[in-house]
This record gives C-alpha cells, structure tokens and sequence, in this order.
C-alpha cells in the first residue's frame, strides 16, 4: 500500500485511532460476522481443503505453544465417541505394537502389586524418609 505525505508525517495515526476505538470497532466487526457468517465459513473450509500443508504447519506451531491443548481436545473427543474409541483400540490391540503395549501394562502393573504387598507400612517410611519425602 502507498502512504500518503499526510501518513508518513504522522506514522501512529491508525494505532491511536483503534487504541480510542476497540470498543467500536468490537462492535462492528461482531455485526459484520453475523451477517457474513454463512459465507465466512464456507470461504474457510474452502481454504482449508485447498492449504493442506499450511493447515498443518499452523497447527504445528499451534500445538507447540499450547502442549496441553491436544491432550483436552482428544479426552473430549474420547468422551464424546466412546464407540469410535472402542474401534480403534481394539484395532490397535491387534497390532503387533498393540499386543506389546497391551503386555507391558499388565506387567507394570502386576509389578506394582507385588511390590506393594511385599513392604510394610514402616519399610515404605523408612524409604520415604531416606529419600527426603
């Protein structure tokens, strides 16, 4: 965009003027996507399907910045699907990764078990104390 004379001598115009107005300018921008809402979403869905990589780079990044965000957006998914979960696990399961994943939990967690019958009340403080718990 080309500045003007009157732009170059006075640089801090437009941030002043949305600095006095947000107020406002909320306002209208909230009018405007209400009453371009349909084509605002068809025109993002678009641009979606036709920027596969672009998408995925953002979210990359997106996800990089917010680490515990993915992790709420799955356990809802989770929560909302419970089918569609059962599927996939049971999908996996029968994996060779599955199967190995499925065995290393039933043997930590038949370890804690014998573990945790094995020392008493005094041994499990004694250890706690020993490591300054």
């Amino acid at each position: 965009m080309v500045k003007g004379k009157w732009e170059l001598e006075h640089p801090d115009y437009y941030k002043r003027y949305r600095e006095r107005n947000i107020e406002r300018i909320k306002e209208l921008n909230k009018l405007y996507y209400q009453k371009n809402k349909e084509r605002i979403k068809k025109r993002v869905a678009e641009w979606i399907k036709n920027n596969p990589t672009k998408v995925k780079d953002i979210r990359k990044k997106f996800y990089k910045n917010h680490p515990t965000y993915k992790g709420k957006l799955q356990r809802k998914y989770r929560k909302a699907f419970p089918e569609k979960q059962k599927k996939l696990l049971r999908k996996f399961r029968s994996t060779g990764k599955g199967k190995a994943a499925s065995k290393r939990a039933n043997v930590k967690r038949r370890a804690r078990k014998k573990i945790g019958a094995t020392l008493t009340k005094q041994e499990w403080r004694d250890i706690l104390v020993d490591f300054n718990y």
